[in-house]
C-alpha cells in the first residue's frame, strides 16, 4: 500500500515539475521571440511547427522563383 502511494506521489511530482519547466520554457521563449521578432516570434515559440511550415513555404517559392525566371 505504500509503495502504491510513494508511486503516485512520484508520478504527480514529475509531471507538476514537466509542466512548470515547459510551461515556463514556452513563456520566456514567446516572450523573447515577441520582443526580438514581433508576432510572428511569438508565436513560433508557442508554435513551432508553423516555424518550420513557414520556412519549407519560403524555400519552395524561392526555389519556385529561381526557376520561373
Amino acid at each position: 500500500m505504500f509503495d502504491t502511494f510513494m508511486r503516485r506521489a512520484m508520478t504527480t511530482l514529475k509531471v507538476l515539475w514537466w509542466v512548470t519547466v515547459v510551461g515556463g520554457a514556452t513563456t520566456i521563449g514567446a516572450m523573447y521571440g515577441w520582443q526580438g521578432h514581433g508576432w510572428e516570434g511569438a508565436l513560433a515559440a508557442w508554435f513551432p511547427d508553423l516555424l518550420l511550415i513557414d520556412l519549407l513555404e519560403q524555400a519552395f517559392v524561392g526555389l519556385f522563383r529561381f526557376f520561373w525566371n
